[in-house]
């Protein structure tokens, strides 16, 4: 199920470590409680790599999409 505005926050707020996926391979990593960023997943030669792409503080889920 892909995240809004209201989840991201609730995510933000709670501080519960854990990864949320919204869709397309993005996803909200909460690491703490000050902690969070946004990572693009993609294949390439058929292995996993994430790309980091900035604090979920400094990102709105919009832009991070």
């Amino acid at each position: 199920m892909a995240l809004t505005v209201k989840r991201v926050a609730k995510a933000l707020r709670s501080a519960t470590p854990g990864r949320h996926f919204d869709g397309q391979g993005l996803y909200l990593v909460v690491s703490g409680k000050k902690a969070a960023h946004w990572e693009r997943r993609y294949e390439l030669n058929h292995k996993p790599h994430w790309l980091g792409l900035g604090s979920a503080r400094t990102f709105t889920l919009e832009e991070a999409r």
